[in-house]
């Protein structure tokens, strides 16, 4: 605008309609104050008029000398308009400080004005108030991670840092994927913040969440997008939660159930099994006593009905023995059991036992012992002698005809450990292949088959011979061909004797 066509009138029209706050300085001396600079310093909202010999009552005294000298250079040179800071008097008799611009225009000098002070106070009060919102941000006991539109990590608080073992400067302008998430998750976590951003919403994912020193968490992630003032994507906050003690609380809860429900399944099965072995022989044991006792019978009838009450002893007492031996093996010490012993005089002794048991079912037993002679070894030879004694019983009962087949031997490593090999496989009816690969060792559970139901046992020996066998830090293994034979392999370390 030409300054030759700005006269009083429509200068003071301009102010009327804009409200700036301005100073028009005269040739006369005379100083005007608009009602927008009036106001600005807490006075009403009209225009006031300082002569020469008041101005300090606006100007401070000390800026007076600087506004005369702008002046000068502002009515000099109109390209270039000067511009200082005035101390101004507000009517509560503080000095505002404004930023003066000083614009030559006919026969005054126009100064326009910013309250520095004010702005000042907005821009304190600006960098308080983000100074608060950074401490909150710092101090969240939730981790807060800020990424931009291009998934590197910007930003992160205290609890971020501790929760991933890395600092800010660690994880600044890395990716987020992979750097923080599982691969596993890859796929799932870029389509939660597909869906964040779309529907401009906050999405939840629970995911494995990689920590700097390798180990690995599960959190909940909770997106959002971070919009501009004009509502442009600037990029993506994230709260993580670390779900992992609460998903693993969960986990161990429903493990917890589901052996729960296999106890009770279980003791079910146990009491149904229960009610028929037992029954069983208490039925023949009752009943054939009441016989005795009631029916006059001639001698050889009576020693035969004397055998089956003795039978049915014995089988309720072997009934008792599993069980007790099962339950036992849980609650005895590892290491109170470990002696001294000859390997061949203690698999000779055993082998006696089940030879007679053998011989009862016109079956063979062979037994091979290699190298272990006058082998002394140190090991557990009661859990030892369970497993076998176990093993042995089922192939003899489980085998009609043909042969048990049972070979043991001792080898030595380079560095001297002892290990114990046993093998004992039998012509007899095999072990169903479902049977086989599931239910094996599971206590209390028997295979359905016909020729295997046929022979009375509560389930629990080749289970107690797994337990045992774990115990001792040995492999019990077992491979068998339904109608052909079973053949089971005991790999059990055992120690020498310390020198005497």
């Amino acid at each position: 605008m030409d300054s030759g066509s700005l006269s009083p009138a429509r200068l003071a029209g301009i102010i009327a309609v804009t409200d700036p706050a301005v100073l028009c300085l005269e040739d006369t001396g005379d100083c005007r104050a608009s009602p927008g600079l009036m106001h600005a310093l807490g006075h009403p909202r009209e225009w006031r008029v300082f002569d020469a010999a008041r101005l300090s009552d606006l100007v401070h005294s000390d800026d007076v000398f600087d506004l005369h000298t702008a002046l000068g250079a502002a009515r000099a040179v109109s390209d270039h308009p000067p511009r200082l800071t005035l101390r101004l008097n507000h009517r509560n008799g503080d000095w505002r400080r404004f930023e003066a611009r000083m614009h030559a225009a006919d026969d005054m000098v126009i100064v326009a004005l910013e309250d520095l002070t004010t702005l000042r106070q907005v821009e304190a009060a600006l960098l308080d108030s983000q100074m608060r919102l950074h401490g909150l941000y710092d101090a969240a006991p939730v981790a807060i991670i800020q990424w931009t539109r291009e998934g590197r990590i910007a930003e992160l608080n205290r609890a971020a840092e501790l929760m991933l073992a890395a600092s800010r400067g660690d994880l600044a302008r890395l990716k987020l994927v992979p750097t923080l998430i599982h691969a596993e998750a890859h796929a799932r976590f870029a389509e939660a913040i597909t869906q964040a951003l779309s529907e401009n919403r906050t999405t939840q994912l629970t995911c494995r969440t990689l920590r700097a020193d390798g180990q690995e968490l599960i959190c909940d992630w909770y997106s959002m997008p971070v919009r501009t003032p004009k509502g442009g994507l600037s990029g993506v906050m994230s709260v993580v939660i670390d779900a992992t003690d609460r998903i693993r609380s969960v986990e161990s809860l429903r493990a917890a159930q589901s052996l729960s429900e296999q106890m009770s399944q279980a003791k079910t099965v146990l009491m149904a099994m229960l009610s028929h072995e037992l029954r069983t022989p208490l039925n023949a044991i009752l009943g054939l006593s009441e016989l005795l006792i009631e029916v006059p019978l001639d001698e050889d009838t009576r020693r035969e009905h004397l055998g089956d009450i003795a039978a049915g002893g014995r089988r309720l007492l072997a009934i008792t023995n599993a069980i007790l031996a099962y339950t036992e093996a849980d609650s005895a010490p590892r290491d109170a059991a470990i002696e001294h012993f000859c390997a061949a005089d203690a698999l000779e002794l055993l082998l006696e036992t089940f030879a007679v048991n053998a011989r009862r079912k016109g079956l063979d037993l062979d037994v091979r012992l290699e190298g272990c002679g006058a082998v002394e070894v140190c090991a557990d030879r009661r859990s030892i002698e369970r497993i076998l004694a176990a093993v042995l019983d089922n192939a003899i009962k489980f085998t009609e005809h043909g042969r048990i087949e049972f070979s043991a031997r001792i080898v030595g490593d380079a560095a001297g450990q002892l290990t114990l090999i046993c093998e004992v496989s039998d012509t007899g009816c095999g072990i169903p292949q479902a049977f086989l690969v599931r239910d094996l060792f599971v206590p209390f559970r028997q295979a359905e088959s016909v020729k295997v139901r046929a022979h009375e046992g509560v389930g629990l020996g080749l289970a107690l011979a797994k337990k045992l066998a774990d115990r001792l830090g040995a492999e019990l293994a077992v491979s068998s061909t339904e109608g052909e034979g079973t053949r089971v392999s005991l790999v059990c370390p055992v120690q020498k004797p310390a020198p005497a």
